[in-house]
């Protein structure tokens, strides 16, 4: 697993390809504020984040599972938790312009599906 760093804007979180029984987490900062945004209110709980979850069906193709926002005082132990279960995905922390950024990670993920069924 990658060290958290203090601050972040979001990890992915994957099988490890070394390991089946274990689960990578690489985390993201963006570099500009103007990719990063202002930081939308969540509660006392916690901040508001977007949660995208994929599973693989038979053929281990990636199929996109729940595209959903939540509030999280730590998504990496709702991340963790998930692993048992062989989903994996995307948490970004929810801001201003982050709509934008999951709206390009989503279409960006189906494009790559479709090259990948093309393929097969």
């Amino acid at each position: 697993m990658h060290p958290k760093p203090a601050d972040y804007d979001g990890f992915y979180f994957v099988p490890d390809p070394e390991d089946n029984d274990s689960t990578q987490f690489q985390y993201f900062q963006f570099k500009n504020a103007e990719t990063r945004g202002q930081k939308v209110k969540g509660n006392d709980f916690g901040d508001l984040y977007h949660v995208i979850l994929f599973k693989t069906n038979d053929d281990n193709v990636p199929i996109l599972d729940e595209n959903f926002e939540a509030v999280f005082s730590d998504p990496i132990v709702y991340a963790k938790n998930l692993s048992d279960m062989s989903i994996y995905g995307c948490i970004l922390r929810k801001t201003n312009t982050s709509p934008n950024w999951i709206k390009d990670y989503l279409t960006n993920y189906a494009d790559r599906v479709k090259m990948y069924l093309s393929e097969s």
